[in-house]
């Protein structure tokens, strides 16, 4: 079941803040049964203890197909918010057979029960999948700032390392952020829609063309005089970097 790994879900890196879980008996909803989603994705594997221990630090959709008993959607507008990953096989690296869940808004179209069309926007939406491929070509070597307990900020990634984190409930890991091609099938999920509405199968509403992960860090980790970040206080004395969550970090919700 989808809702196995909802205690692991943490919010992605760059791509945003905290949303609410989809309540699995909630208003009604429409079920995803299968489907396919592939674009780019960072995946930080720590130096040490790596296995079981890869994290879905962010996700750039490029094509998504979502099947349901309710028809099919093509190239929707999907957001993901937040992500879960497990390492399947414990390699320590992301690869075929591991599996994770995107939670996310999602946009289109659709018709009601009268035939009618109609359009929605931003609509919660949670989406399992297991890993078909992901083809690593850039990586970054960093730290991963992330909460104790998972989903109580989002992770935050430094292209510095030997970070230490001076406030309680955050803890710093060295590794390597991943970046490159991802393809994976859909397994189950649900869409925060009436279960009358009907999907067309041809392009529900356009799918907004995503920058690319790559190219987003590429941007924020190599460009000119960039730095572990603008609002870090980092120290420059000691071996180690000394960060306060609380003072000099702006995490939004």
């Amino acid at each position: 079941m989808i809702f196995k790994s909802i205690s692991h879900i943490v919010s992605l890196g760059i791509v945003g803040g905290l949303a609410a879980l989809l309540a699995p008996v909630a208003n009604a909803q429409i079920e995803v049964t299968g489907g396919q989603v592939s674009g780019q994705a960072a995946f930080f594997i720590p130096g040490t203890d790596a296995a079981d221990n890869v994290t879905l630090f962010d996700v750039g959709i490029q094509q998504l197909t979502i099947e349901s008993p309710n028809g099919v959607l093509t190239n929707p507008g999907f957001q993901p918010t937040a992500a879960s990953f497990t390492d399947v096989d414990s390699s320590g690296t992301p690869n075929q057979g591991d599996t994770g869940v995107l939670q996310g808004l999602l946009t289109g179209i659709a018709f009601t029960s009268n035939g009618n069309l109609v359009s929605f926007m931003n609509r919660d939406t949670v989406l399992g999948f297991t890993l078909n491929s992901f083809d690593s070509d850039f990586n970054v070597e960093g730290s991963l700032i992330s909460p104790d307990n998972p989903g109580d900020a989002p992770l935050i990634f430094l292209p510095v390392q030997d970070v230490n984190v001076i406030t309680s409930g955050f803890s710093a890991t060295d590794g390597d952020l991943e970046i490159g091609d991802f393809d994976a099938d859909l397994d189950n999920g649900l869409i925060d829609l009436p279960s009358s509405y009907m999907f067309g199968g041809s392009n529900s509403g356009g799918m907004m063309q995503d920058e690319g992960v790559e190219r987003r860090i590429k941007f924020k980790f190599e460009g000119e005089e960039v730095v572990a970040g603008d609002d870090t206080d980092l120290g420059s004395g000691d071996d180690d970097d000394d960060m306060d969550m609380d003072d000099d970090m702006s995490m939004d919700d």
